[in-house]
């Protein structure tokens, strides 16, 4: 009798997880549950672009819905799914399913975060299809002033600090390029912007290999 009485009072909830993407560069998200018992995902894909245009970003759309109370860890990676290296982006979240079917939902934000390298001509492929990024230059003033890669912003590695980062990149989640001369001082400031918090930081070299325009 009780076990039919919980069975009847069990109503299946569903939340969506909402995430920007762009799949023209080979990048999706996926999803992947600890354990399949207490939810379902599905996962919905929506083009943002007008018809016919090219590197315009979508949405993913993550569908939970309860299946059985209990504990589950949700995880999103954003990868090309034939590489194996660490995804541009990860997201954890803590899912829990009370007896009547209600789903609560908790970002984790004690996974370890880390940056990616990518060439030069990648990271640069990867900036055309997205504005919704900061290239940070992290070489000398001096290094700078003779010349940058168009749009990028200077924060030199030797002295960037937490509490200017802060203040100039104030969205921790946002896209960050980092580029320097040759390549270890953006591997440097990538690390500490990591340290710092940010959640997506890309490292793409030295400006040596750069074969674009220059602005000074």
């Amino acid at each position: 009798m009780s076990s039919c009485t919980s069975q009847k009072s069990f109503k299946s909830d569903s939340v969506t997880i909402e995430l920007k993407g762009n799949p023209s560069t080979g990048y999706t998200w996926e999803a992947v549950l600890s354990s399949e018992n207490v939810v379902t995902v599905s996962k919905d894909v929506k083009y943002l672009g007008d018809e016919g245009m090219v590197g315009a970003p979508s949405m993913f759309y993550f569908t939970l819905s309860s299946v059985s109370a209990g504990n589950t860890i949700l995880t999103l990676e954003y990868k090309r799914l034939w590489e194996e290296n660490v995804p541009l982006e990860t997201k954890v979240y803590n899912i829990t399913v009370d007896k009547k079917g209600k789903i609560t939902m908790e970002e984790n934000q004690n996974i370890k975060l880390t940056y990616k390298s990518v060439s030069m001509d990648e990271g640069l492929k990867m900036m055309a299809d997205s504005s919704d990024y900061i290239l940070l230059d992290v070489r000398r003033p001096d290094e700078f002033a003779s010349g940058h890669i168009p749009g990028a912003v200077l924060f030199t590695n030797k002295l960037m600090t937490k509490a200017d980062a802060e203040k100039l990149l104030p969205n921790k989640n946002q896209r960050i390029y980092v580029y320097c001369r040759s390549g270890r001082r953006s591997k440097e400031a990538s690390q500490k912007l990591v340290d710092y918090g940010y959640s997506n930081v890309i490292e793409i070299g030295g400006i040596l290999d750069y074969k674009g325009d220059i602005e000074r």
